[in-house]
């Protein structure tokens, strides 16, 4: 029921709160008929838009509820009665140290950054336009400001009794150097000669530069993903435009660090336990090796080359299917989960395999506005069934999705491990899954600075986390998708008609959703 013809029915300690829900969800989060009778996902919203959620009502309300909550079963009305005022984050601020653990996150890339030290698959470079008004001194200090309020980003890898560690380094202002690269006929290629492997001993994981292109000048950046993600990607821009405007945003109540220490309490070892148990009943047995349609052998130890193909899904096709997710209660990320769990079985043949993709991970309350590693991989175990209808598809992948993102802890690593002991023959390949998808939605995509919109390209790295991974970009007209290979194993052709298949999935499935796959596809 729209919040209009409840309001009245609320108590009135809550009325406040369950209105700035459900006009952030519609302003912020682009819904329509937000119902407050229903749950934040029954309204289409999905982790991002709780995340957001989350740091809106800590911001506005001084209450704390962590984005898993919102996701859950309770009805905006329902969430709103249970918040706590006036508590404070969950999570306790650490004592300062010479050195702090890893995240779970922060493990699992020093640990493949360090095994390929020339890789720069963990690099995200990215790029702006400047204005012909845009003061580079002035920027200069901005960038000095953000540096200085997010110690986190000075992090080095250190061995502390045989264990990984991050450092946090001293920061030396005199030390930012914007480089100037002169002038150059190709952005693009300029900014894959821009983006270097980093140095995790030493540091520091971020760099920038400038360059003119075709009369046009060009803000560059490169960071490491081991000190931030897409979400802290938003949040660090964000703060750079407020203080190039002259505005000057709040600080965070807490660091990375303070989040570091806290997931590795004795406290909560219980609750680690029982994610631990969760994923392991969903990997274990592991699934028979998709049979990828690959144009090379697989080398003895896997490399990481990789090539780009893209594609273009229109406007019309993703209103179709977004209108079926709509229909069934699911999400369109859901629904393009669904759609490609679909082809990667009409290509491979396989009908149960795990596909990897990335979820926010900031399940805690007080995270929402720090920067730092926080996403982390969900591995979602798809059960394909071609004499089931797509609509009746979608709802599995849906129920597979919501009871991964109820986990508070994606322990990967430790699944890692446990799968390289039950496949010691897969050093090629990962141990779980070859196929990575991971979307962007406009909220994470919509980035500016000084009102210019600043632009991650992932295949500038040209290298390659995972053999195949998908990168779906949510723009205004359609969605961008491009799609980084593994140049050692396939070919630029192969790929493409890799995302050609997905494609035609998409297209075929969102007309007909009530028929039966096989009879579609």
């Amino acid at each position: 029921m729209p919040l209009e013809a409840r309001v009245q029915d609320v108590p009135v300690i809550y009325v406040d709160i369950v209105s700035a829900m459900a006009s952030f969800l519609k302003e912020k989060a682009g819904m329509v008929d937000v119902d407050i009778d229903r749950s934040v996902r029954e309204n289409g919203g999905d982790s991002l838009a709780a995340t957001l959620l989350a740091a809106h009502l800590r911001s506005g309300f001084q209450v704390d509820c962590s984005a898993a909550k919102l996701l859950g079963e309770q009805s905006l009305v329902q969430v709103s009665r249970n918040l706590e005022q006036g508590v404070g984050g969950t999570i306790a601020p650490t004592a300062k140290s010479d050195a702090y653990p890893l995240s779970d996150q922060q493990t699992g890339v020093a640990f493949d950054q360090i095994r390929t030290p020339l890789g720069k698959q963990y690099n995200l470079p990215l790029y702006v336009e400047t204005g012909p008004q845009f003061e580079i001194r002035r920027f200069s200090r901005c960038i000095i400001a953000v540096l200085k309020r997010h110690a986190g980003l000075h992090m080095r890898l250190v061995l502390r009794d045989g264990n990984l560690q991050q450092q946090i380094a001293a920061f030396d202002e005199t030390e930012l150097d914007i480089v100037d690269r002169g002038v150059t006929d190709d952005l693009q290629e300029e900014l894959v000669r821009f983006c270097q492997p980093f140095d995790l001993e030493h540091g520091p994981l971020y760099r920038f530069a400038k360059v003119s292109c075709a009369g046009k000048h060009y803000l560059l950046f490169d960071m490491h993903h081991i000190v931030t993600d897409g979400y802290s990607k938003k949040l660090l821009f964000a703060q750079i435009d407020a203080l190039y405007s002259g505005r000057y945003p709040a600080l965070p109540d807490l660091t990375y660090t303070d989040y570091c220490c806290w997931v590795q309490a004795p406290k909560l070892e219980a609750e680690r336990a029982s994610s631990l148990a969760y994923w392991k009943a969903k990997i274990f047995p592991l699934p028979q090796p998709l049979a990828l349609p690959v144009d090379r052998a697989w080398p003895p130890v896997r490399l990481v080359d990789a090539g780009c193909v893209s594609a273009f899904v229109g406007a019309e096709d993703v209103a179709r299917l977004s209108e079926v997710a709509q229909h069934g209660g699911a999400t369109l990320y859901e629904a393009l989960i669904a759609s490609y769990g679909i082809a990667v079985s009409c290509i491979t043949g396989n009908r149960d395999f795990i596909l990897g993709s990335p979820v926010l991970g900031r399940t805690l309350a007080g995270t929402e506005n720090v920067i730092g590693m926080f996403a982390s991989t969900a591995c979602y175990r798809l059960d394909i069934d071609m004499r089931d209808s797509f609509s009746r598809h979608l709802a599995k992948v849906a129920d597979e999705v919501r009871a991964t993102t109820q986990q508070s802890f994606f322990p990967l690593n430790e699944m890692v491990e446990m799968a390289a002991q039950e496949r010691p023959d897969r050093m090629s390949r990962h141990p779980i899954f070859d196929l990575m998808l991971a979307f962007h939605a406009r909220q994470l995509v919509e980035v500016q600075l000084d009102s210019r919109p600043v632009i991650w390209e992932p295949a500038a790295t040209r290298c390659a986390i995972f053999d195949l991974h998908m990168h779906i970009f949510e723009r205004p007209t359609g969605l961008d998708i491009r799609l980084i290979f593994n140049s050692s194993l396939f070919s630029g052709q192969t790929a493409s008609d890799w995302l050609s298949a997905y494609m035609e999935v998409i297209s075929a499935l969102s007309r007909v959703p009530g028929n039966s796959m096989e009879s579609v596809l």
